[in-house]
């Protein structure tokens, strides 16, 4: 039972922070709509170029690779950085640039994500942390341009 839980975690959940995030852009007034468009159109593009270009510069092997156990079948290819971790943390960074409380429920639940593609075998910690880096820096950057073309 918690290898299915553990599963779900890995593969499905991964669809709540999109799924969440679109919801809450269209619940929102148009200068809300602008303000979250302006930080997705920069920061969702340069967290996916920063980890190409740190996945060229550092090669993780998956841990199944190594001999670990996998609990779901993955490419073995590079795992650095983990994209599932990277789309959900670049997304719970841009919601909680615009609400507080979504931004945080998106940060656990990509912390969850986050962890269980650890427990299932096809990423090692520093796959999610340099994912966490990225996506943070991704949003810290699309934040000076919007405040800068904003302003």
């Amino acid at each position: 039972m918690l290898d299915q839980l553990i599963i779900f975690g890995a593969t499905y959940l991964a669809w709540a922070p999109p799924i969440a995030l679109a919801i809450y852009f269209l619940s929102l007034p148009r200068a809300g709509k602008w303000r979250m468009g302006a930080l997705s159109i920069v920061a969702f593009p340069v967290a996916f170029l920063i980890s190409r270009a740190a996945g060229f510069f550092y090669y993780s092997e998956r841990p199944f690779v190594r001999g670990a156990a996998a609990l779901i079948e993955h490419t073995p290819d590079n795992g650095f950085p983990s994209d599932h971790a990277l789309l959900a943390f670049a997304i719970a960074f841009v919601a909680f640039a615009q609400n507080r409380l979504l931004g945080s429920v998106l940060f656990l639940i990509a912390v969850l994500i986050s962890a269980a593609r650890v427990l299932v075998g096809v990423h090692y910690p520093v796959d999610i942390a340099g994912s966490i880096f990225i996506a943070a820096t991704a949003t810290l950057v699309a934040a000076s341009a919007r405040y800068l073309i904003l302003k």
